[in-house]
């Protein structure tokens, strides 16, 4: 069955092909010409392919690739176990179960395996460097060489217009993270300098990448960043020297991603008495060239006030500091926080009150402001300023994780006529978890009835004694309503699950075999859809 490649990208084959050879592949069952399988990867993925007289007819996978119609790299790992499967005798499928591949290759003829490695490094030169990279006989190899091979590795993930795609950034991710190993042996030989150069081009090139992360580059800097640490503490007065000037020098590159990672090394790793001044010149140049309206002023004024206060400056100097930043609702509250630790309470409620009137185009700073000050008027022992910031947490903004703390101030007989003032203040959805919560379940049921049904499922436990013909009722209603529209694989498997929930319902057994019936006669053209019914 060799013709099902042409359907699929080279790339997609490459990397189905690299799943398949890492066993990725479970649960494959065949049913005459239908193929079910999970593969494994960051996700769990179903594949559902079916053929027709061994010929690639139609494909399913659930991963977010397919569902835009693309034949996608999970596909491609089943037809490989297929085409496995279909090629292999018993004898040897017990050999690949018994043996290792380290087995399997030291048993292998040595002209063979000269003969296969040269064709595969003939073919790829990414596989190439590798190799090279890797040769017993020499312990070392220049940074040359790595940035070359990282240079490859992005290359080799990139389509023609040099752009990395969602479904290639975890492979490339993943492939850079295994010169980590080569950066570790260069921290063991004391190659320090080498080993932070090769971290920093790794972040630098992948900065300079376009590509749609899949959340692979946070992981990618965490590793390469922690060398910097790690190297910063072991290397030389002189060589940390030059690691200084050369981390400043980088900044210049002024880089979308990694300039944050650039300047918290340079804050935390320089310690060293020599080192304060050069840092604190650095945080005052940098201030005066940041938009103070922006999100990088305050870290950097904050990086000033944290290294004050760490170096024991008098606290009066650094209140000077916050006064010159005023406008900055990060200093205030940096500010409040230290006084906190210093247990001056009424300081701190001064710069939340203040704030207060300061901020008040910034809903989510008044609502923090809020909280603070409840919890701030209830450590000093203040019972009615605590609960009139409790009211406006439960109230204004419309916090239902305060509603219990509320509730527990009160006598219950005191507490039916106070809650009464709470529910209107509150969406449907807030008012059902409220009304829950106070066992109000026909007032409950008369909010949630019409919202989805997944917010309805939410709320069985209370509703079924009660409203069970009305909530599968509700189902039904939406179902059908659903179904009016043709839809994908997903979500045929979506209404395929309610259905089966509500047979779980008195009642429901019923229900369900009369939809499903009316819908094999009404929709009987939508296959994926009448597939679908059959696993009900």
């Amino acid at each position: 069955m060799k013709n099902w490649k042409n359907s699929f990208r080279n790339i997609i084959l490459e990397r189905g092909y690299d799943y398949y050879m890492q066993g990725l592949v479970e649960d494959y069952q065949e049913d005459n010409d239908i193929i079910n399988a999970t593969v494994c990867g960051s996700e769990d993925y179903e594949v559902d392919i079916k053929l027709v007289n061994g010929k690639l007819d139609d494909a399913y996978c659930s991963c977010p690739y397919a569902e835009d119609g693309n034949y996608c790299k999970h596909m491609a790992a089943v037809l490989y176990e297929y085409e496995e499967k279909q090629s292999r005798t018993p004898e040897t499928q017990t050999a690949k179960n018994n043996k290792s591949i380290s087995e399997i290759v030291a048993a292998a003829d040595e002209a063979y395996v000269r003969e296969f490695l040269t064709d595969v490094l003939t073919d790829n030169d990414l596989l190439l460097q590798r190799f090279l990279l890797r040769e017993p006989e020499s312990e070392s190899r220049s940074l040359c060489e790595y940035e070359k091979l990282v240079d490859s590795i992005i290359a080799d993930h990139e389509d023609y217009d040099g752009y990395v795609d969602y479904y290639a950034a975890q492979d490339l991710t993943d492939d850079l993270l295994e010169l980590s190993a080569d950066i570790r042996a260069m921290i063991g030989r004391g190659e320090y300098l080498d080993a932070f150069e090769l971290s920093y081009y790794i972040c630098e090139q992948i900065d300079l990448t376009e590509m749609d992360d899949d959340g692979g580059i946070s992981m990618l800097f965490e590793e390469m960043t922690g060398f910097w640490y790690e190297i910063a503490d072991r290397v030389s007065p002189e060589e940390k020297d030059k690691l200084f000037e050369s981390a400043v020098t980088y900044l210049d590159a002024d880089l979308n991603y990694h300039n944050e990672y650039i300047e918290s090394f340079i804050y935390t790793a320089f310690r060293e008495p020599h080192f304060i001044p050069k840092i604190f010149d650095w945080l005052d140049n940098k201030i005066r060239n940041t938009n103070k309206d922006s999100y990088a002023f305050s870290i950097v004024v904050l990086r000033k006030l944290d290294l004050m206060n760490d170096l024991g400056t008098r606290f009066d100097r650094i209140e000077k500091v916050c006064k010159d930043y005023w406008d900055d609702h990060h200093v205030r509250q940096w500010l409040a926080e230290q006084y906190e630790k210093k247990s001056e309470y009424q300081k701190a409620i001064a710069i939340y009150e203040e704030s207060l009137s300061l901020d008040t185009k910034h809903p989510g700073l008044i609502r923090q402001y809020h909280e603070k000050l409840m919890r701030l008027y209830q450590k000093i022992g203040h019972h009615n300023k605590y609960m009139e910031y409790l009211w406006m947490m439960v109230t204004e903004d419309r916090e239902s994780d305060l509603y219990k703390e509320l509730k527990s101030q009160y006598m219950a007989d005191e507490w039916l006529t106070e809650r009464e003032k709470i529910f209107p203040h509150y969406s449907s959805s807030g008012q059902a978890a409220l009304f829950r919560e106070e066992k109000l379940y026909d007032r409950l049921w008369n909010v949630i009835k019409n919202q989805h049904i997944d917010s309805i499922m939410g709320y069985e436990d209370v509703l079924l004694p009660k409203y069970s013909e009305e909530v599968l009722n509700a189902y039904a209603a939406q179902l059908n309503r659903m179904a009016t529209v043709a839809s994908g694989r997903k979500e045929y498997q979506y209404w395929v699950r309610v259905l089966r929930h509500m047979k779980k319902i008195k009642g429901g057994k019923e229900l369900v075999d009369q939809i499903v019936s009316d819908w094999r006669a009404r929709y009987k053209n939508r296959r994926a859809m009448m597939d679908e019914l059959k696993n009900l």
